[in-house]
């Protein structure tokens, strides 16, 4: 299978090079997305979420839209790696491609960014935001020129720009990080709140106890979205988490206890 790559770019000319360069590259398969209509969604949705101005149910509405891009519906599975432009929004107030990268990783914690930027290494805001990503999170930087000074040119996608994404694919020492990492620990600082009642507890309690065994799945995409949309003040779950919690996790609570017991028996 194909290795898909997800361009995020602001710039519509500096997406079409890399889509049409980086395929031509033989020695590796690489499926280049989004496409046409799919990248001015894309892209149009994270021009909102990098503005903060912008209402947050608005906001979050195109965050669900890039996430949906980052995972492959025909692949049941994310995308092996991102292109993240740095500068993303006009503003000089707006999220930048980090703050992006930091949203998609509390996810998606295991795939690779690739960050792309004109801004200078030493520029301030930059070195800052880098500063701040945890080291557990695979992801590299490349300067991409200036206007005028070959950006994004033939060459430099082909042999910088594709070794680069080669280096993070093909970085398999680093031990794999739980999806269910960021959840869990919200969960338990929802669990843990001194006015949460013992109704409450014992599903938060549930989910956390799901979401910590490794034999179970990943959350998906719908749950995750739900979880980071659930005020970490308020002690009763959302609709949408609590139907989760009562048709999948309780269910199975229910299943390993009724296991035992004909265990014992």
């Amino acid at each position: 299978m194909n290795e898909r790559i997800l361009i995020i770019e602001n710039q519509i000319l500096q997406f079409e090079q890399l889509a049409e360069v980086l395929p031509i590259v033989e020695d590796r398969n690489l499926d280049i997305y989004p496409s046409g209509e799919e990248y001015r969604e894309l892209i149009g949705a994270v021009k909102v979420f990098v503005y903060d101005r912008y209402p947050k149910a608005y906001r979050d509405r195109c965050r669900n839209v890039i996430l949906e891009h980052v995972f492959c519906d025909d692949r049941n599975r994310p995308v092996d790696l991102i292109i993240m432009d740095y500068k993303l929004g006009g503003s000089v107030k707006c999220k930048t491609g980090v703050d992006v990268a930091l949203m998609i990783w509390m996810i998606y914690p295991n795939i690779p960014i690739l960050f792309l930027s004109r801004v200078d290494f030493a520029d301030k805001g930059r070195f800052h935001q880098i500063e701040s990503i945890d080291s557990q999170y695979r992801q590299s930087w490349l300067m991409k020129g200036f206007m005028g000074e070959k950006e994004l040119d033939k060459s430099f996608i082909q042999n910088t720009v594709y070794n680069k994404i080669i280096e993070l694919l093909d970085q398999c020492t680093m031990p794999a990080i739980s999806e269910n990492d960021w959840f869990i620990k919200k969960v338990r600082k929802i669990k843990d709140l001194p006015i949460v009642t013992s109704e409450d507890y014992q599903k938060w309690k549930a989910l956390e106890s799901y979401m910590s065994n490794p034999m179970n799945p990943p959350l998906p995409l719908t749950m995750k979205i739900a979880l980071l949309d659930q005020d970490e003040n308020t002690v009763t779950p959302d609709p949408e988490v609590e139907d989760f919690i009562n048709t999948i996790v309780l269910r199975l609570v229910d299943d390993e206890e009724e296991y035992h017991e004909e265990e014992y028996h």
